[in-house]
């Protein structure tokens, strides 16, 4: 166990985080889900993305502003372009919209396309995962050989909270069933289920959509919630990681903030708690308010074997993304 981690998390917060913790793989990472804009402070995050030997990050957003973000940061950001919802009313006008999205998308060289279909974007648009307007859509994806990460539930705790009105948002387990439409659907799309599936609580049901489907794939965005909900079970959550290493993919969904936003030490402390959540053994209180924790949110951490984690860290991502590798490297010491 890594010993004394609550002076080891002290130390990295009096150091501003800008020393990575105790690490055991040395190659370079990529971040397939991260928020960034062309009008924020971008250069933050890829300075602490850079500080944790982050090569590349996928940037979330507009075709428009990915794209532009890719021409501001072209050694570390690959667009990640989301559908245009705007013309939803019209399914002719919103296929061919988004079709060209995905196009522009592949020749800008994204290797995804981000679909938001959280509860509460009910609340925006009332379509779901299988709806038929979207199939033109899917059928281009497949064409242009893009994956598509999407987002489909979130916390358990989110539905007893906020999601209590089941005929407007309905249960979490109504929140699959679109997701197995498009996964049978589309054999040929790698699909990357954010935030663990949107399912960490519940590490069983996501064996079971993997066994049942090969296209199924989860990264390990949202740092928080992840966190806090694999922390209760690192026994349980290391064999998962084990058994489904060639499926998991790194992602911390780091979000630029305004400048008149930006919070101490933002991104270098996502990426750290990241880094020691899955490289070591840590049992300390987390250095990350958690509004959804039962008392101080705790870091314990899964410590998951080198061949995992380069899986996890980097090659999932080469390999399902279709990313050239670049010049081979090793990560070096801050």
């Amino acid at each position: 166990m890594v010993p004394e981690g609550e002076a080891l998390v002290e130390q990295a917060r009096h150091q501003g985080f800008r020393v990575p913790p105790p690490t055991k793989v040395a190659i370079p990472l990529i971040d397939v889900h991260t928020h960034a804009f062309p009008d924020r402070p971008t250069h933050e995050l890829v300075e602490a993305a850079e500080l944790y030997q982050v090569e590349r990050l996928v940037a979330l957003a507009s075709l428009e502003q990915s794209v532009e973000v890719q021409s501001q940061f072209p050694h570390m950001v690959l667009p990640g372009p989301m559908l245009d919802f705007t013309h939803w009313q019209d399914p002719d006008r919103f296929a061919a919209t988004n079709i060209a999205v995905v196009r522009e998308a592949a020749r800008a060289g994204a290797p995804l396309i981000k679909l938001w279909f959280a509860p509460r974007f009910q609340d925006r648009v009332p379509m779901k995962l299988d709806d038929a307007r979207l199939d033109p859509i899917f059928e281009e994806i497949g064409r242009q050989k893009l994956a598509v990460l999407v987002h489909v539930a979130d916390p358990d705790i989110w539905f007893a909270k906020y999601y209590t009105d089941t005929a407007r948002y309905g249960t979490k387990a109504d929140q699959y069933p679109p997701l197995e439409y498009r996964l049978e659907r589309h054999p040929e799309i790698v699909f990357i289920s954010a935030h663990m599936g949107g399912d960490p609580e519940h590490l069983d049901h996501l064996a079971e959509l993997m066994d049942r489907y090969p296209n199924y794939h989860v990264d390990t965005s949202a740092t928080k919630w992840i966190v806090r909900e694999l922390g209760r079970k690192p026994a349980e959550a290391r064999d998962f990681f084990q058994a489904y290493a060639d499926r998991i993919l790194f992602g911390s969904d780091q979000v630029v903030f305004r400048a008149e936003d930006a919070e101490p030490h933002r991104y270098r402390m996502r990426y750290w708690i990241h880094r020691a959540f899955w490289e070591t053994d840590i049992r300390a209180p987390s250095p990350l308010p958690d509004g959804d924790a039962e008392g101080e949110p705790q870091l314990n951490g899964l410590d998951l074997p080198v061949p995992v984690l380069e899986k996890v860290y980097r090659e999932n991502a080469l390999r399902l993304l279709r990313l050239p590798a670049g010049p081979k490297k090793e990560a070096t010491d801050p």
